[in-house]
């Protein structure tokens, strides 16, 4: 049987303007009201996969920060309010896991997560 690990991360990469808060505050449900295009849900989109969020930098121009957040959630607490959203998506040809948070579960992501911040290798980001 594998070992379990500790903690689980996902990564979100937020839209312009909002990473710093969202790294130091958490994340709001304000933030998420949905909108018609593409997220109509009011979900925030977290990655399993850091690459995800990466490719979304990339791909993304102007519209989203340039470093990602990882969000490390104590595995029983991500099996328990979060696995149940893990969908697969495609990008670039590569295939990963995103999750669709509802706004009304952000409360309980910033409770029991830990958010650091960083830059598109992965390696860790100061932002003040």
């Amino acid at each position: 049987m594998a070992e379990e690990t500790e903690h689980v991360s996902i990564w979100k990469t937020s839209r312009r303007g909002l990473g710093k808060r969202h790294l130091l505050e958490g994340y709001d449900s304000e933030d998420f009201p949905g909108s018609m295009g593409a997220r109509p849900d009011g979900c925030a989109y977290f990655a399993r996969d850091q690459w995800i969020a990466a490719e979304f930098v990339a791909t993304s121009m102007s519209g989203y920060e340039d470093f990602t957040i990882e969000v490390r959630i104590p595995h029983s607490d991500y099996k328990s309010h979060f696995r149940q959203y893990e969908q697969l998506v495609t990008l670039g040809g590569r295939t990963g896991i995103e999750l669709p948070v509802p706004a009304t579960q952000l409360d309980e992501l910033n409770r029991v997560g830990v958010r650091s911040s960083v830059d598109l290798n992965g390696d860790p980001l100061h932002v003040e």
